[in-house]
């Protein structure tokens, strides 16, 4: 059995078979409304495409976090 994620953006690791190596839970610290247009993130990186909610985690380098700016938001609230 394999554990890791896939290296192919286009290609799951379920779909190649691959197992998660790992899980990280955090709790929200925050919840707001942003507009479609807004801009949020490390240099005002993310720009909204409609309004939505935007949820902050508590969560970062410290906890083997990728630096966010060379990653897509990926994120299931519970």
């Amino acid at each position: 059995m394999l554990y890791g994620i896939s290296p192919f953006a286009e290609v799951s690791g379920a779909e190649l078979g691959l197992k998660p190596a790992m899980t990280l839970s955090s709790k929200v610290i925050s919840v707001r409304q942003i507009k479609a247009g807004d801009q949020v993130g490390y240099g005002l990186s993310y720009q909204a495409p409609e309004d939505h909610q935007l949820v902050t985690i508590a969560a970062g380098y410290g906890m083997a976090i990728p630096d966010p700016r060379i990653m897509e938001p990926l994120c299931l609230l519970r």
